[in-house]
């Protein structure tokens, strides 16, 4: 039975008989009725019985294979029956964790073939890319609070930044078709290229950065990073296409794997702690920089300001019989297509802003 109440014994008679007296008994009360009567030895398992030896040692050595062990129930001799889903797995637990798994199969099928990923589809064919830690990640609260403002600005930019949707230059242009010119916008930092979600990877101010942060935290890696050459660390297929983007690389999880091979809990809370101090200051060094530059570009260049995004959705968000009176917002200032260098000049005297390199 699972701490939820419901039963595993799908279509088996202890499923019919005790289904209605298991329903009237809350969970919670089970549990504690078990705490208060049962008690704990250690003691040994089994004492010299080779099928059991044989069982653990292939317990063990499924637990460290990155592949699970399919077992396939039809040829288990005390099944009765085996019900297949879909004609696609049999039904080996409660239905509707089961569906879980095949329901979750179906949406990463679907998340993997959308346009958003389309930058990274190099790294998903060749595997680099743990989806099981990335969840963990996307979900993990380094807070102590379960809910507040801040941590969800944290799993937004999170979610935003793993599905290539950080409000660039490009998206604030799809966002604000009135505010920007259909043109490409040049990234504010190093103007040589369309500020993207895709360019941010390629970007040389980001890969720098990235460079100083993993050997900021090469201590925490326990010199790891140190014993890899820098060509490797720069690499733009296995580091920053994923690191940047909150993407859990497979690469350092197998560092660390081979670290903590066994301890399933105490590798994945390691690797979550490691992850959360290099992605905070990745978001400090890269994404706060960009967005600030991309602010200052906003309100030195195209002459738009906070006022003007607010004053533009509630006058564009107007039912159509009203759009009529609506007013598209004037630029005084032309918009930087191509380099010029009046523009670049008044960009490198600006404080916040990073020395203009070619991408």
């Amino acid at each position: 039975m699972f701490t939820d109440g419901s039963l595993s014994h799908i279509g088996t008679p202890e499923l019919f008989l005790q289904t209605a007296r298991v329903s009237l008994i809350p969970t919670h009360r089970i549990a504690l009725t078990l705490f208060t009567l049962l008690s704990t030895n250690i003691v040994k398992a089994h004492d010299v019985i080779e099928d059991n030896d044989t069982a653990n040692n292939l317990a063990k050595a499924g637990a460290l294979k990155n592949n699970p062990i399919l077992i396939n129930p039809r040829f288990i001799s005390i099944q009765l029956a085996t019900f297949i889903w879909n004609r696609m797995a049999p039904i080996t637990k409660n239905i509707r964790k089961f569906c879980n798994t095949s329901t979750a199969a179906a949406e990463f099928t679907r998340l993997m073939n959308s346009s958003s990923y389309a930058p990274i589809t190099d790294s998903i064919l060749a595997n680099l890319i743990d989806w099981d830690l990335t969840s963990k990640w996307i979900k993990h609260n380094p807070l102590d609070s379960p809910t507040s403002r801040k941590l969800s600005a944290i799993q937004t930019y999170k979610v935003k930044s793993a599905t290539f949707h950080l409000p660039t230059l490009d998206k604030r242009q799809l966002f604000y078709p009135a505010l920007y010119l259909k043109l490409p916008l040049l990234c504010p930092t190093y103007d040589q290229k369309p500020d993207t979600n895709d360019h941010i990877r390629y970007c040389v101010y980001s890969v720098k950065a990235l460079f100083g942060i993993l050997l900021k935290h090469s201590g925490t890696l326990i010199n790891i990073l140190n014993s890899l050459s820098r060509d490797t660390l720069v690499d733009t297929d296995l580091i920053a296409h994923l690191l940047i983007h909150n993407l859990f690389p497979k690469l350092l999880v197998d560092l660390i794997s081979r670290l903590i091979p066994q301890h399933v809990h105490l590798r994945n809370k390691t690797m979550l702690d490691i992850f959360a101090t290099i992605q905070s200051d990745i978001h400090k060094e890269i994404w706060s920089t960009h967005a600030q530059n991309i602010h200052d570009f906003e309100k030195s260049i195209l002459n738009i300001t906070k006022r003007d995004k607010k004053s533009y959705r509630s006058t564009f968000h107007l039912p159509k019989r009203h759009k009529s009176n609506a007013h598209k917002h004037s630029h005084h200032t032309a918009f930087p297509i191509l380099h010029n260098d009046s523009i670049s000049s008044n960009l490198s005297t600006d404080p916040h802003r990073v020395p203009n390199t070619s991408c």
